[in-house]
């Protein structure tokens, strides 16, 4: 692919040979995406917050009325210190029911992050926190990556689902599949 310059470390071609990630788990899948595309920012003593976040209002709820659980020092409008498990299973669901969207909100997969940060967003990979991937790891992890010390647009790496994390956020993403 043109401009694919930094691509995913060796050890996320192993996980799908080993069979510990899907063998479509680097395959771009055709169709029409809407993508969050505000980068991570770095790591400020659990306080890092994205860019006129739209989702601080939204966040906070969550965390005030418990549907999401609290973190720690990170502010309870931040995206930072939720679980992979309440992201999937709380806050994107309530995000695709507010927005009553005919597409299908989740997290972006590890190379989605990967295309996209080299053709549009290299700044995703210098920073030196990590987001939440939509892979599924074995039976009860997720990817995570971008970590700029870890090799930014190529770090991948995994935690396991039910763990919260100052230094892991998350950006939806509303996905159309093309019509097979």
């Amino acid at each position: 692919m043109p401009g694919w310059k930094v691509k995913p470390e060796h050890w996320f071609w192993e996980q799908i040979k080993d069979g510990n990630l899907p063998q479509d788990a680097a395959t771009l899948k055709e169709g029409w995406y809407l993508v969050d595309r505000r980068g991570k920012p770095n790591y400020q003593d659990d306080k890092q917050m994205y860019e006129d976040d739209y989702l601080a209002p939204f966040m906070e709820n969550l965390r005030e009325t418990g549907r999401v659980q609290k973190y720690r020092f990170v502010p309870d409008n931040s995206r930072f210190g939720a679980s992979a498990d309440e992201i999937e299973q709380v806050i994107l669901p309530e995000l695709a029911s507010i927005l009553g969207s005919e597409g299908i909100v989740r997290s972006k997969r590890e190379i989605e992050f990967n295309v996209l940060g080299n053709m549009h967003y290299p700044e995703w990979g210098e920073t030196n926190t990590w987001e939440w991937y939509a892979d599924k790891f074995e039976d009860d992890s997720r990817l995570i990556g971008g970590h700029s010390g870890g090799g930014g647009l190529a770090h991948v790496s995994y935690d396991w689902s039910d763990n919260r994390h100052d230094g892991v956020g998350f950006a939806p993403l509303v996905e159309f599949p093309s019509e097979a």
